[in-house]
């Protein structure tokens, strides 16, 4: 039987909706926890960059492009008659080459009489007067590049493959900083509407000041601590929107260029750097892992500036640029008061059993092993689940939290002769097998085959102040409202997905990235 159509036909329809420029798309609800999401089609991000800054000679059409063989011109031409001389020798004529764009000329080899000319894509006209007049094609095919993470050396290989003219390196360059100019105030509008519906939701619509919660954490372009490039960003945890982000960088490429033409020692490029250094991409000279410290610094500090103080943060917990925030006291006297992600506090538990384990093997003493009760790694595994899950259950609740918490570990070490259930909780409904049996007066069964994550007792007293440790009042205080940064993770595989080593090419992603994420 034949695949029906309809299916094909409709996948067409969606395609074609995708990138129509006027069809109107649902944004997502908001979310408490994780980053918004909403579909915008690659017209509308165009026109919403490219166009911000410049207009066109004619808007009535949006310019469309195709890819086409030029020899296919000489087949559509050949048998067509000259209105002139009447004879059918016409033929297209490929002029001058503005990059993607060309003159293009319908021309009589008997009369020589030029039919028709026309350029391949339409001029921008710039606002100020004087500036050269870019073509839509040129400007389009830069920001596709730039869009996803590559720059002219990928725009070249892709015009060698298919034997096509493009512009030249200096070409590109210009079009990058005018379309970084472009998407930095598209960008600065973007994150006043983000700002303004924040605001909404605390319901504070002044031009003061709103204190807010926030979840903070810095990603690196590399792995290890040689990156180049580090950005750091601040995603509002009532709402998920992104409030505000900084690309830190050691790198910039134009300087990298001047070292190796003019020598870094010579005089010449002290005077080029003298006019450089105000556009240099480099804004950050410490270690790689400071960066996140410094990143957090400049945001905390310019918040206020836009009408936000972040009085509490959700960020690793061994976060240095919370310690540095507090030492160096932003707000002044004003306490920036620190929460805990629940998935960074439960792989504690796993990263301290393990350790856990392997100290004691030095000394001797075997923890672990195939052996009813061992601290194997399926029962650390367990264990750290449990935690997790006895913090979200509990949210809001720091006393329960720690009851539940107890609860997993005492259930696990209990025996049929030394039951230990007393933190479980009580009922006919209740997980705990012994607990159930008991409120509904019957004989508990066996521990050994009901006790799902054994762990021997002998073992408590080692592994007791770890539980002891990260069940204390005070984090499970910072626990309470049970966030995670998920969305600052989700956030950072986006703008990574897209590996670029430029800053202002990164800026031009994070603008992409909140025209996806974070919008209202």
């Amino acid at each position: 039987m034949p695949r029906s159509k309809r299916k094909s036909d409709t996948g067409r329809k969606n395609i074609h909706k995708r990138w129509r420029p006027n069809v109107e798309v649902n944004a997502s609800s908001n979310s408490s926890q994780n980053t918004n999401l909403r579909c915008l089609n690659l017209e509308e991000t165009c026109n919403n960059s490219i166009r911000s800054e410049e207009k066109y000679e004619d808007e009535s059409k949006s310019p469309t492009y195709v890819i086409i063989d030029t020899n296919v011109f000489t087949d559509l031409f050949k048998n067509h008659l000259c209105n002139t001389c009447k004879n059918s020798s016409l033929r297209v004529v490929f002029g001058k080459a503005y990059g993607f764009c060309q003159d293009l000329k319908v021309v009589c080899d008997f009369c020589d009489k030029v039919i028709n000319e026309v350029k391949t894509s339409k001029q921008i006209i710039k606002n100020e007067n004087g500036q050269n007049q870019p073509f839509d094609i040129n400007l389009r095919a830069t920001q596709a590049f730039l869009s996803f993470g590559r720059g002219y050396t990928a725009l070249e290989k892709f015009c060698m493959f298919m034997n096509m003219r493009l512009m030249s390196s200096r070409t590109f360059n210009v079009y990058k900083k005018m379309l970084h100019s472009s998407l930095t105030k598209a960008s600065e509008k973007q994150f006043h509407q983000i700002r303004s519906e924040v605001k909404k939701a605390y319901n504070e619509e002044k031009d003061g000041i709103t204190n807010i919660a926030v979840t903070f954490d810095g990603t690196w372009l590399t792995r290890g601590h040689t990156s180049q490039i580090g950005i750091g960003c601040v995603i509002d945890m009532l709402t998920g929107y992104v409030i505000d982000y900084q690309v830190m960088s050691k790198y910039c490429k134009e300087c990298e260029l001047a070292k190796g033409e003019l020598n870094k020692i010579s005089a010449e490029y002290e005077i080029w750097y003298e006019g450089h250094k105000d556009s240099c991409n480099v804004n950050h000279y410490g270690s790689s892992g400071s960066m996140e410290v410094q990143a957090a610094f400049k945001l905390w500090s310019r918040s206020e500036k836009i009408g936000f103080r972040y009085t509490s943060v959700l960020s690793d917990g061994d976060s240095k640029a919370f310690q540095h925030l507090t030492e160096t006291k932003v707000y002044g006297d004003i306490e920036i008061k620190k929460e805990e992600c629940v998935n960074h506090v439960s792989k504690r538990l796993g990263t301290a059993l393990r350790d856990c384990v392997k100290e004691w093997r030095s000394r001797g003493v075997t923890l672990g092993g195939k052996s009813h009760g061992s601290l194997k790694e399926e029962t650390i595994k367990k264990l750290t689940q449990y935690y997790q899950n006895a913090i979200l259950k509990n949210k809001g609740n720091a006393d329960k939290m720690k009851t539940a918490i107890y609860a997993t570990l005492f259930h696990s070490i209990s025996t049929d002769k030394k039951p230990q259930h007393f933190k479980c909780p009580s009922g006919q409904e209740s997980w705990c097998f012994y607990q159930a049996a008991i409120a509904s007066g019957i004989k508990p069964g066996s521990h050994k085959e009901l006790v799902k994550t054994p762990v021997n007792e002998a073992h408590l007293a080692k592994i007791l102040p770890i539980y002891q440790r990260l069940a204390s009042n005070e984090l499970l205080e910072r626990c309470i409202r049970c966030m995670t940064q998920n969305s600052n993770e989700t956030l950072h595989s986006v703008i990574w997905s897209c590996r670029h080593p430029v800053p202002s090419v990164i800026d031009v992603l994070f603008t992409h990235v909140l025209e996806s994420m974070g919008l209202p």
